[in-house]
């Protein structure tokens, strides 16, 4: 082969100092270090960013937000009414059965 070679390019044929081992044993890419590795990554990425959109949050949500941050005094409330939603369903069931 090394004389095809050296016929086709028209030089002096190359020298074969050693013979190529074909290798019995994978030793890159690991599989098994790449997956971990893109596991551990995801995870420190979502929690990074879990993070940051919490302490980026600057709704308000309580009454003491309204007074720790516009440090305004609160008139009035409307309150939270879901528990009153879920007991009118089962309400509305009782009296038609």
């Amino acid at each position: 082969s090394s004389l095809y070679i050296a016929d086709k390019m028209e030089v002096i044929p190359p020298k074969i100092i050693e013979e190529g081992k074909i290798p019995t044993v994978q030793t890159s890419p690991s599989v098994k270090r790449n997956v971990m590795v893109g596991i551990l990554l995801g995870l420190v990425l979502c929690g990074g960013l879990v993070a940051a959109m919490s302490i980026m949050d600057d709704t308000i949500k309580t009454e003491e937000d309204i007074n720790r941050y516009l440090e305004l005094s609160l008139l009035a409330s409307i309150p939270d009414r879901k528990d009153f939603i879920t007991s009118s369903k089962k309400g509305k069931k009782n009296k038609s059965a």
